[in-house]
């Protein structure tokens, strides 16, 4: 089944929809384990970290409403850098160091820098990894590689055995499904 974004946030709130929450988790998971090990977290704790994200998802998101002026993304967001600020706070505890030297989140986080241009390049990585099965391997092949090769459609249809119009098709195809894919979640 295709899903936008928006309808996938809404089946997911859905606790028993499986196979929402399975989707969900390949767009999200290796996202947040990127922002996770980007904050500074070794992988077993940016593990637990996505784990807990869940979790908080299961619990919360039949609560959420979307809202045209917020996002699902900024939501998350707030959600991680809380859970991040947490572990810090925890981790200075155990170590016996006061809570005034763990060091807060703030503009200048590296977390923080990166977290735009990190979201969306992992949901779109993401998103063109759940989407390549649904297309002929010619009309993916043809269509990503004059999306993102910058190359001339006449060569890829050279090296593709298609027309120069299959390839601009193919281009739009695939287009037109990775914005139904990330639809309201790349703001």
């Amino acid at each position: 089944m295709h899903t936008t974004s928006l309808t996938l946030i809404e089946r997911v709130r859905q606790a028993d929809d499986r196979e929402a929450w399975h989707r969900l988790v390949q767009l999200y998971a290796p996202l947040l384990m990127t922002w996770a090990g980007k904050a500074g977290l070794q992988p077993t704790d940016a593990a637990d970290l996505v784990q807990d994200i869940f979790v908080t998802l299961l619990k919360e998101l039949p609560a959420f409403r979307y809202d045209a002026n917020r996002s699902f993304r900024g939501w998350l967001k707030t959600l991680t850098m809380n859970r991040l600020t947490d572990l810090r706070r925890r981790a200075a505890v155990r170590s016996a160091v006061p809570l005034g030297s763990v060091p807060e989140l703030s503009v200048d986080d590296p977390a923080e820098l990166f977290w735009d241009r990190e979201y969306q390049e992992v949901l779109l990585r993401n998103a063109l990894d759940l989407m390549e099965c649904e297309f002929d391997p010619g009309v993916w092949r043809a269509g990503t590689a004059f999306m993102f090769s910058g190359r001339p459609a006449r060569d890829i249809a050279r090296e593709t055995g298609q027309t120069e119009n299959a390839v601009y098709i193919a281009k739009c195809r695939v287009q037109r499904r990775l914005r139904e894919t990330i639809a309201g979640l790349m703001e």
